[in-house]
């Protein structure tokens, strides 16, 4: 006879959500000292370009998570626990990653609006 944990189902979603603010975090964090080292226009673009892709890994696990939790709520019964946990760390990841970019983006428009005073 199977335990009540294997009769559960995974809730479609929780995996990604929480993968996708793991790699919004770890790109925000790994990319901050090449922007410190080299300060030049190249890095300024593909700093915009992982601004935008950090942001948008951010946004969608919100959405993600949105999803994960109402689908859990309608259906506790039917979904493993653990899951809704995974979700919500891929949560609060993303809100600090989010975070995190904001800071980037203010430090990289003070570093453009300084060189243009120059």
């Amino acid at each position: 006879m199977k335990n009540k944990s294997q009769l559960l189902h995974r809730i479609p979603k929780s995996k990604k959500t929480f993968v996708l603010g793991i790699a919004s975090l770890v790109i925000a964090i790994c990319y901050f000292p090449f922007l410190m080292l080299v300060q030049n226009t190249f890095f300024e673009i593909t700093f915009i370009a992982y601004i935008l892709f950090g942001i948008i890994c951010g946004i969608t696990t919100i959405v993600l998570k949105a999803k994960v939790s109402k689908l859990y709520r309608k259906k506790h019964v039917m979904y493993h626990p653990a899951d809704l946990i995974k979700a919500k760390a891929g949560n609060t990841l993303a809100i600090i990653s989010l975070i995190v970019w904001v800071l980037y983006a203010l430090y990289l428009f003070s570093i453009i609006a300084r060189s243009t005073h120059d």
